[in-house]
């Protein structure tokens, strides 16, 4: 149903991944508003790289960008909107806080140089903790007892889900100060920056009709019939986002099935012609893998797959799915 109004704002949020993949189908979107909203913090040699005074190339060399293919065709698609009027604002305030922080440490800061009652101070509080429940995490996975590394894994994802939402809590607020500017704006954001979206709902004023839209939708319909493919590790950390005490049993095989689905899904970039969409693929792949899977079938598994390559991981899940289907089976006749 469409509750848009003679008159309103048009607004849209844009859910996807960072994977080059999603660049055509964000690409139609994008055009179709007067300004973008992007996922990322303000970098100097933005503007100038839009308007071809400094290459691409020079551009991404001032920062270090996760996913470098998916850094440089974004570059090239927003160099295009911004050849047909359209305007890019770099709006992502944890990160630039974060970049702050980073430079005082850079020029010989220490910790007590950031004062807890200034902008910085939850950022760093945030981001400690979050570090310090990774590394935890980490220094033992390999060697702890399954049920420990278990709870390291909980531990961080609730790190991580207090760190999205105060993301998205600063997100929305700059969003909101520079929306009386544009009437029609697409928001960039992360597939786990779902909160962003009840944030934005109610910060921006009722004139503003804000549509969420979920970029692979339409592609994981076709290829599975679901509309999403979330993995348990998002899944646990989006239950943790709006559950901060989520526990229990759904809570253990969640963060049971993320030690195994982290195993197998593919990491690195992968290319392809736009209509395979390879990361999308993976993601409904590794998802059905573990979803069936018991908090005693993830143990199993983990003790087998801990040390392999994804490859050689996937492997061994496919290997014992197979075995468990034919046990099941012979237990069925059986009966």
């Amino acid at each position: 149903m469409n509750n848009r109004m003679p008159g309103q704002k048009q607004f849209t949020i844009g859910f996807s991944s960072h994977r080059p993949e999603i660049l055509p189908l964000a690409h139609k979107v994008m055009e179709r508003h007067e300004a973008i909203v992007l996922e990322e913090p303000q970098n100097p040699g933005f503007d100038p790289m839009l308007r071809g005074e400094l290459s691409i190339d020079d551009y991404l060399i001032q920062s270090d960008f996760e996913f470098p293919e998916f850094a440089r065709l974004s570059c090239e698609l927003h160099r295009r909107l911004y050849q047909q009027g359209k305007q890019l604002i770099q709006c992502e305030p944890y990160l630039a806080q974060l970049n702050a922080i980073r430079e005082i440490f850079d020029n010989g800061g220490k910790p007590e140089d950031i004062d807890p009652e200034s902008e910085l101070g939850p950022v760093y509080g945030c981001e400690r903790r979050c570090t310090a429940a990774l590394l935890a995490y980490y220094e033992n996975c390999l060697r702890a007892p399954f049920a420990e590394v278990v709870e390291l894994l909980k531990r961080f994802a609730r790190e991580d889900a207090a760190r999205n939402r105060l993301r998205d809590r600063l997100r929305a607020q700059a969003i909101d100060a520079l929306s009386p500017a544009f009437k029609r704006l697409y928001i960039e954001a992360g597939t786990l920056h779902l909160n962003l979206l009840n944030q934005l709902r109610n910060l921006l004023t009722t004139d503003t009709h804000l549509t969420p839209l979920y970029l692979t939708a339409p592609v994981i319909q076709s290829l599975c019939g679901r509309r999403h493919a979330l993995g348990p590790g998002d899944k646990l950390t989006l239950c943790y986002i709006y559950r901060e005490g989520f526990t229990g049993r759904r809570a253990d095989k969640l963060a049971a099935q993320t030690l195994i689905h982290s195993k197998i899904q593919l990491k690195d970039e992968q290319m392809g012609a736009e209509s395979e969409f390879p990361h999308t693929r993976d993601e409904i792949e590794s998802a059905a893998l573990v979803t069936g899977l018991s908090y005693g079938d993830c143990r199993t598994l983990y003790d087998k797959i801990k040390g392999k390559s994804t490859i050689a991981a996937r492997a061994t899940v496919r290997s014992y799915l197979d075995d468990l289907n034919v046990l099941n089976v012979l237990n069925r006749r059986t009966l």
